[in-house]
């Protein structure tokens, strides 16, 4: 059975955390940089639609995110995730458990939030050093000049947090001149560090529901992404299984 679920040029790996801590640490260790994304449904689905942004993914280290990928990889591998890599989790396993003391870059969220998120990663993880801060909100005429500020600092990490598919489009557009090491998409996870947005109770996340807890707490900006999303994401899914089939053996 293979060991990634592929969807066209979209490829995403079958990683436990452990491995794919491992596989971070070592492209620190060995300077190869690596541009990361987690990988919902919805970003599935958009891509579909959008060249340029199936062609960032294409070119990025996908994590999955979420229980409809995992259903996906069932239906079209055979097999489920080994875990479930979603950005809010993992990002705070990794700076728990990798071997460096890192240089940290945040990108994203309105006004203060990223400030406030700094402080909270300095109180949690003091080994590390956040060397940059600033929030999402700039003009395409800004872009150049802040992605030259984070070069200028060449922070080992940098967490850029717009939403989908924003970042991953941030993140391919400026991929050689960011000078970053390890480049990730993380969605609301500085407003959930920055207790600027609260996450779903931990029975919801461990149900694997915190899908709907974000929904009734953000309906306006969610409610297409959970409806039109999900069913483009389903006919994505068989279309793809019917393909997996036709070309097996």
């Amino acid at each position: 059975m293979p060991n990634e679920l592929i969807l066209g040029p979209i490829r995403v790996e079958h990683l436990t955390v452990d491995a794919a801590l491992k596989q971070l640490d070592e492209a620190l260790e060995k300077d190869s940089p690596k541009r990361v994304a987690f990988c919902n449904a919805h970003c599935v689905s958009q891509a579909l639609f959008d060249p340029t942004y199936r062609a960032a993914l294409s070119r990025m280290l996908l994590f999955n995110d979420g229980v409809a990928l995992d259903i996906a990889s069932r239906l079209i591998t055979g097999k489920p995730f080994p875990a479930n890599l979603n950005g809010t989790d993992f990002i705070p396993a990794f700076l728990a458990k990798s071997k460096h003391s890192l240089r940290i870059a945040l990108l994203g969220g309105k006004p203060g939030v990223a400030h406030r998120a700094a402080k909270s990663l300095a109180a949690r993880y003091p080994r590390h050093q956040v060397v940059f801060v600033r929030n999402g909100y700039f003009s395409a005429e800004q872009e150049r000049e802040i992605v030259a500020l984070i070069a200028k600092e060449a922070p080992d990490v940098l967490l850029v947090a717009m939403g989908n598919p924003l970042q991953e489009l941030f993140m391919h557009r400026n991929a050689q001149a960011l000078n970053c090491k390890l480049v990730f998409g993380v969605g609301a996870l500085l407003d959930f560090l920055s207790e600027s947005m609260p996450r779903a109770p931990f029975w919801m996340r461990k149900a694997r529901l915190e899908w709907l807890f974000r929904l009734k707490n953000e309906p306006r900006r969610l409610m297409a992404r959970y409806t039109v999303g999900a069913i483009t994401f389903a006919w994505a899914v068989l279309v793809f299984r019917i393909k997996a089939t036709l070309d097996s053996p």
